[in-house]
């Protein structure tokens, strides 16, 4: 029986006749992930057996340089869900992946950056009106479209649906509305959770992760996607937590220190510096935290099918 990859998602177990009736109609192309008992992970379908499948006048051969397979639990593993994350391997295949597109994502940081240097700006000037406008409009604009726009780009490129910066910008224009209602709603919980207690607003925090994930990878309504982060999170919040931690001490840590060093000094170098480190670690935390995103999906994709045979 096989595994296959479709829309980030793991589907299976499948025989080998469905397999052939799925490449018929199209749902499995040459670049397809697919997996059996006995690999080590995740491989293109043309570099198995299945390649024999395929009609003469199939597409071309996929690239060489294949990503990193998607993260998943190895099988027989009897280690725990937050063991079964395996932060280190995420970060590691992270850093290996993000290479081939590091110098094109870092496009969809710059308005952050400008956003950065006109709130510099705002406070030399002594304009709080203006600094809070621009705030806002970070927060409840720029913020969901550059990030739907990142997560959109990661995870095609990585499951070989070879997309570029305007497809997936585009692809965030398309589903800026539900990426606007899903930080609104984000917002007003972790809010409230913050003012009531530290703790709750970091628990809720991460349980609510994933909402641009959903819409984004899975085609979800905001509503549905923080239902979604909620129910993917469940039984993982320690893993989670450990692998933002990690992630943390790797990118954020550095990042504290630069803004630390400029904190005092003029407002718009310290705002500049803040821009900068964003523009440059953003292609990073995005690769990494779509890896956790489909690692996540696919361990509980895993859970619920051994279910089956408990």
């Amino acid at each position: 029986m096989w595994y296959f990859v479709q829309n980030s998602t793991q589907k299976g177990p499948v025989s080998l006749e469905e397999i052939r009736d799925l490449i018929n109609r199209g749902d499995i192309h040459s670049a397809t992930l697919v997996w059996t008992q006995g690999m080590d992970g995740w491989v293109a379908i043309l570099e198995t057996e299945l390649k024999d499948l395929f009609p003469e006048d199939m597409p071309p051969p996929i690239p060489t340089d294949i990503p990193p397979p998607i993260p998943t639990r190895r099988s027989g593993s009897t280690a725990t869900n937050q063991k079964l994350l395996e932060p280190g391997r995420l970060l590691r295949d992270s850093f290996s992946y993000v290479g081939t597109v590091y110098i094109p994502m870092l496009t969809f940081f710059v308005p952050s950056l400008f956003i950065n240097i006109l709130l510099g700006l705002a406070l030399l000037e002594n304009s709080p009106g203006v600094w809070v406008l621009l705030s806002v409009i970070y927060w409840v604009c720029v913020l969901p479209f550059v990030s739907g726009a990142s997560i959109f780009y990661v995870q095609q490129n990585l499951t070989q649906q070879g997309v570029t910066i305007a497809d997936s910008m585009q692809k965030a224009g398309e589903k800026f509305v539900q990426l606007v209602l899903a930080q609104f709603i984000l917002l007003l919980i972790l809010i409230a959770a913050f003012i009531c207690l530290i703790i709750p607003g970091v628990y809720l925090s991460l349980r609510l992760s994933f909402v641009y994930y959903a819409v984004m990878i899975e085609n979800r309504p905001a509503t549905d996607a923080i239902s979604r982060s909620w129910n993917l999170t469940k039984g993982f919040w320690w893993g989670i937590f450990w692998a933002f931690f990690i992630l943390g001490l790797v990118v954020g840590l550095p990042a504290g220190i630069l803004g630390a060093v400029f904190a005092s000094t003029n407002p718009l170098i310290s705002q500049l510096v803040g821009g900068i480190v964003g523009l440059f670690s953003g292609p990073i935390i995005a690769t990494y935290a779509v890896f956790l995103f489909m690692s996540l999906v696919n361990l509980i994709g895993e859970n619920r099918e051994n279910r089956r045979y408990v």
